[in-house]
């Protein structure tokens, strides 16, 4: 800011000029966007005058110049009133709140002594011509909206010739970014009869630029198609609107030159370089050819390795875990590599701010490089306060007892992470950086930490319209309305409670259940459920009606840690539950014998029973997944037992366990590519003489278990109706892909396979299936391993709803299979 004080002896005048310099209050001769439309966050003006005037009170305050604002606006933008005393940093203020209006080129300020004592205070501005409307010509690829709300300009109520210059820049940069690069732009203030102006933007937007060829120049060691894999521009191709490739833009082109000597310097070429890259464009056309210059270099080998060693770790001790070692060509990445490594080693140790220097000393004559590693660790850290920012639902007492960090201890990047992801495990929190530490230096050893948190919706009420049955174990295929209310995170405390109803014309459903995680301030869990379902098996053929199972029941959980190792759970499970078949089965004749009616018979009483299923179930697991509800990466397994105890006149008892894994890893980006494997194998078995309910058994196919198949068709199954297994394994295998950039919306490409085998037989119904009439009856019965591919969408809200397609690999055309089915289901992610 530039002050020139004048002073006139004829009236004893003091002149104040103010011009606008680009560190102070924006002007128009100054054209950077955020202190030219921001005056809020440009540095005040600073306004010097003598040490008599400031002792002065002001007597009276006039405006000239102003045609467009009214003097009562203009006076409440101004900090002074008669009768104050006046001071230069409320005189910064007042300009810097004049131009703040975006009305005006130049504000001066001029103050006339009145008396020994007093002053008059004059304001003279000089107005922008006012913006009536603003007119865009050509825009045919942005629409007037568009370029609107990207630049805002209509939110200015006047500029000048220069402003219209820079505004036509931004509007070229907009066009750059959609891969316009030839566009001419003329840009006018064309006057008005009521003394305003219409900003008028003439747009020649010109060809499109397409990226067709990429080439390069030097690359004797890796080929061109190599090269081009690892770049983010790409060649133009067919479907190339897809992944938008042929797309130019600097910024990639810039990072397309570190990419590439990075790669190069990765893999021995320690003076690899991209000296130059040609840009060569069609005027007519807008195809564009980017040639890359590279400078290969000599290859060089790693001779020596050394990293500094104290008291805590030897060097010795140190060196075997970097991937940096002798004789390797030499590479960049795991240069960086071992620099994460140490600074991760010493941050478990408390030295949070240990600054690794790598040393790289070339030899040129026989092409080998020394490294040394320098480790300077600096002061332990000590935390002094854990402060939570963010969390305005969650309370502070639900994230603080996931922390394994104390106040008062010495600070560690393992207890760090490790608390972090505890944190991000609760799902209360934005996958995408919601949960963040902030470290606060107070003094060279002590710190605070800030958790810096940003949360998501944790509870949903909602209605919904499906397919499918209201049971996931369900072969219904009607439609279904259902309704619900769930919270994850009940008022903040962590309590999960959920209450939903479903119906469809064949199934109906309703649960509620509620479960808190810590009682008595203890990682000990605790829930109470109840559940009512009544479910049609309209897949089982041969019979006088489908089989409707009406199960009523509630259970009490118990939940804890293992002392030893708090990642991992387990639970105890106490549940009743009454199962009633409604309506009497009978097998039909359908023009079988009579000998293949009564063992179709004798399979329906096994296996659809009315009885009390008391029933003990326990699981023991781990879940180290960085989400639990839209989880990229990690892995979590459990192992559950159950046993329906048997009891004196009931027909139920049987043992059943189970195995469940899943891992994932981001392949590509956090979230844009995801490799998911999961598996599960499975045992039930009758206990004595007692029977197990047929949803106990696997009826192995669907969308729960291997898709592509219909319910129970790999399995065991008497006259082509599945009547379960005793044994099953299936495994997924899917790549996980987003289509909207909060995840509401992904895709998924998978493999699954699996088989089900060796379903319950008492010595009746063996002896029957040796008769010559039955010999073929019971199909599937042993181990046959089926698998599919297939596509599939998965919506999150406004519940987890899965639509997958699947296409058998091994179809039978004997057996008429069809080629694929369709599933649509609302059971969460494996």
């Amino acid at each position: 800011m530039k002050i020139k004080l004048f002073h006139s002896r004829s009236c004893r005048v003091f002149l104040l000029i103010i011009t606008p310099f680009i560190q102070g209050i924006p002007s128009s001769n100054t054209h950077t966007a955020p202190s030219r439309f921001s005056p809020e966050s440009s540095s005040a003006p600073v306004v010097k005058a003598p040490d008599t005037i400031t002792r002065k009170k002001i007597r009276a305050l006039t405006i000239t110049g102003n045609k467009l604002v009214t003097q009562e606006a203009l006076y409440a933008r101004i900090p002074y009133r008669v009768g104050d005393f006046f001071n230069p940093a409320k005189t910064a203020d007042l300009i810097r709140n004049l131009y703040g209006l975006n009305y005006f080129n130049n504000v001066i300020v001029e103050m006339e002594d009145f008396s020994d004592t007093e002053i008059i205070l004059h304001i003279t501005v000089e107005e922008k011509k006012k913006i009536e409307s603003i007119v865009y010509e050509g825009n045919a690829n942005f629409s007037s909206d568009e370029i609107d709300k990207k630049l805002k300009i209509s939110e200015i109520p006047s500029f000048d010739e220069e402003e219209l210059s820079f505004f036509a820049g931004q509007i070229k940069t907009l066009y750059a970014e959609k891969n316009y690069h030839n566009v001419a732009i003329s840009a006018e203030l064309q006057p008005t009869k009521n003394n305003t102006y219409i900003a008028r933007f003439c747009i020649n937007e010109g060809e499109k630029a397409v990226v067709k060829r990429i080439c390069f120049q030097g690359n004797t060691f890796f080929s061109s198609k190599q090269l081009r894999s690892i770049m983010y521009t790409r060649e133009d191709w067919l479907f190339g609107f897809i992944s938008k490739a042929g797309s130019f833009q600097q910024e990639m082109l810039e990072a397309d030159k570190y990419v590439l000597e990075n790669f190069y310097q990765s893999a021995g070429f320690l003076a690899a370089r991209i000296a130059d890259v040609i840009i060569d464009r069609d005027e007519q056309t807008q195809c564009m050819t980017l040639t890359f210059i590279i400078e290969e270099g000599d290859l060089y080998t790693v001779k020596n390795v050394a990293a500094q060693g104290n008291d805590i770790l030897t060097e010795e001790q140190i060196l075997p875990h970097l991937p940096v070692v002798p004789g390797q060509l030499y590479s960049k990445d795991l240069v960086r590599q071992s620099l994460d490594i140490l600074r991760a080693t010493w941050g478990r140790y408390g030295y949070i701010y240990a600054d690794i220097e790598p040393i790289i000393i070339p030899n040129f004559e026989d092409k080998t490089v020394d490294i040394t590693f320098n480790s300077d660790l600096g002061n332990k850290l000590t935390l002094h306060r854990i402060n939570i920012l963010g969390n305005t639902k969650t309370r502070d007492y639900v994230i603080r007892r996931e922390l394994s960090l104390c106040e008062g201890q010495i600070l560690t990047t393992q207890a760090m992470d490790a608390s972090l992801s505890r944190v991000e495990a609760l799902g209360f929190f934005d996958p995408a950086g919601g949960a963040e530490w902030k470290i606060n230096k107070l003094s060279q050893d002590t710190v605070d930490l800030d958790l810096i948190l940003r949360e998501k919706p944790t509870g949903s009420l909602f209605g919904r319209l499906g397919f499918g049955g209201a049971d996931p174990q369900s072969s219904s295929t009607s439609f279904s309305i259902g309704a619900g209310v769930s919270d994850r995170n009940l008022f903040g405390t962590g309590i999960r409670a959920n209450m939903n109803a479903q119906w469809s014309r064949q199934d109906h459903s309703f649960d509620c259940n509620l479960f808190k995680p810590w009682l008595f301030d203890r990682p000990i869990g605790g829930g109470v459920g109840f559940y009512h379902r009544r479910m049609i098996y309209e897949d089982f053929n041969n019979i006088n009606n489908p089989p409707i199972e009406k199960t009523t029941g509630a259970d009490v959980q118990v939940t804890f840690a293992l002392p030893s190792c708090p990642t991992i759970f387990s639970s105890v499970t106490a549940g009743f539950e009454r199962i009633q078949f409604q309506n009497e089965l009978r097998a039909e004749r359908n023009g079988r014998r009579e000998a293949q009616t009564d063992l179709l018979q004798t399979f329906i009483n096994r296996r659809f029973i009315s009885g009390t299923n008391g029933r003990i179930t326990t699981v023991i697991g781990q879940d180290l997944r960085n989400h639990p509800i839209l989880p990229n990466k990690g892995y979590n397994w459990n192992f559950s037992t159950v046993i329906g105890i048997p009891t004196p006149g009931n027909c139920i008892g049987y043992f059943k366990a189970d195995f469940d894994s899943t891992w994932l890893t981001p392949l590509i980006g956090e979230y844009d590519l995801i490799f998911l494997l999961h598996g599960h194998a499975g045992y039930v078995k009758p206990l004595g003489n007692k029977l197990i309910p047929y949803r106990d058994l696997y009826n192995m196919g669907g969308p729960g278990t291997v898709r592509g198949f219909e319910f129970g068709q790999i399995g065991p199954q008497i006259f082509g109706s599945s009547v379960g297994a005793q044994k099953a394994f299936w495994v997924n295998a899917e790549l996980v892909f987003s289509i909207m950039k909060d995840n509401s919306i992904r895709g998924v490409l998978f493999y699954d396979g699996g088989a089900g085998w060796d379903t319950p037989l008492n010595p009746d119904q063996k002896l029957r299936l040796t008769q010559p009439a039955n010999c073929n009856a019971l199909t599937n019965n042993r181990f046959r391993y089926r698998h599919s591919v297939g596509f599939g969408i998965r919506l999150q809200n406004p519940a987890p709803i899965r639509i997958d397609w699947g296409f058998k690999l091994d179809r039978d055309k004997r057996l008429r299979e069809k080629l694929y089915e369709v599933h649509f289901s609302m059971q969460q992610e494996f």
